[in-house]
Order: C-alpha cells, then sequence, then structure tokens
C-alpha cells in the first residue's frame, strides 16, 4: 500500500476525497470515501479487500457516518459553533450500541470502529456533497436548492476541519459510547 503521509499534514476533507473522481460510487466500492480514506491511510483490520471492496466493518463504519451527516447536522448557520449536533449524535450512537445485541449476531461497535468513527462522518459528509456537485453540474436541478445544499454540506465539512471541533467530537465518542 505505500507509505502514509503524516496524518497532520492533510485535513479530513482531503483524506477522504483525494482520489474520488466522477462516476457512481456506493459506499462499499474501491473508490468509495471509506475506501479512498483507507488507501491514504491504511488501518489495522480496516483494508479493502483484493477484489476491490472494503470489507463488513467499514462499510458499517462509514454507513453510521453517513446517518449522523443526515441526522446531526443543523441547518442553522446563524450557529456555526453547533453546526453538528453532537448531543444528537451521542444519543444516536448510544443507542445504536444499546439496539445490538452481540453474540454470534451484529456486534457492537469494536475500539477499532469507534477510533476512525471521526474520519467517517465527515467521508459520509463528502459522500453526499459529491452527490449534490454531481447532480447540481449534471442535471437539470434547481439552482437555489442545490446551492443551499452544497453550502450546507461545505459548512458541515468546515465544522469537521475545525481542531477544536475534531477533539469535541472524540470527546462526545470517548464519553457517550461503550464499545463491544
Amino acid at each position: 500500500m505505500g507509505s502514509c503521509p503524516d496524518a497532520s499534514m492533510l485535513s479530513p476533507f482531503h483524506r477522504a476525497c483525494s482520489a474520488m473522481r466522477t462516476g457512481f460510487v456506493t459506499p462499499c466500492s474501491e473508490r468509495s470515501p471509506a475506501a479512498v480514506t483507507l488507501r491514504v491511510f491504511p488501518i489495522a483490520g480496516f483494508a479493502p479487500s483484493s477484489i476491490g471492496v472494503v470489507n463488513a466493518n467499514v462499510a458499517r463504519t462509514f454507513d453510521l457516518g453517513l446517518a449522523l451527516t443526515y441526522f446531526c447536522a443543523s441547518w442553522d448557520a446563524r450557529h456555526m459553533d453547533d453546526y453538528f449536533l453532537l448531543d444528537r449524535a451521542a444519543v444516536f450512537l448510544r443507542a445504536y450500541q444499546a439496539a445490538l445485541p452481540g453474540g454470534d449476531n451484529l456486534q457492537r461497535l469494536s475500539d477499532v470502529e469507534l477510533k476512525y468513527m471521526p474520519l467517517m462522518i465527515p467521508a459520509g459528509n463528502i459522500y453526499v456533497l459529491e452527490w449534490a456537485l454531481r447532480d447540481f453540474y449534471g442535471g437539470q436541478v434547481n439552482p437555489m436548492e442545490y446551492l443551499s445544499y452544497l453550502n450546507h454540506h461545505l459548512y458541515l465539512m468546515n465544522w469537521f476541519e475545525e481542531p477544536a471541533n475534531q477533539d469535541r467530537l472524540q470527546r462526545m465518542l470517548d464519553e457517550s459510547v461503550i464499545p463491544a
């Protein structure tokens, strides 16, 4: 896989979308934000398979990041400090963990999955941002409507880029979610 650049040199946005280009991307495809992130920063236990499909743990972590992007982002740009609703994300993740029975069934999120959740939430946002851009430039859409979508996801990406917010997100995960 080659050597990994120093994480401090690349923002989560750049890490996750550095290899994304045009074309249809699904969460488990070789060019998904999750797969791109993993090619840039290989994670133990989270390597894209030899056939180009991301393993189930990565897909699940990405899916949760995407869900958190949808359900825990504010649309109120007047309050940028709270653009990603950490309290709502904590409730969502605690409920997710509590609903999983463990055993031979679907497991709760592992330490490794939780460790990389802060990368997968912005990756979910990038996926939606790329989708909105593709629709905006490729279809007959209402430009003003899509401008609001694009602004929203850029505001959210800016929130994720702030080091203080990265710390707040990690603290929420550490305090709210008990791993399997």
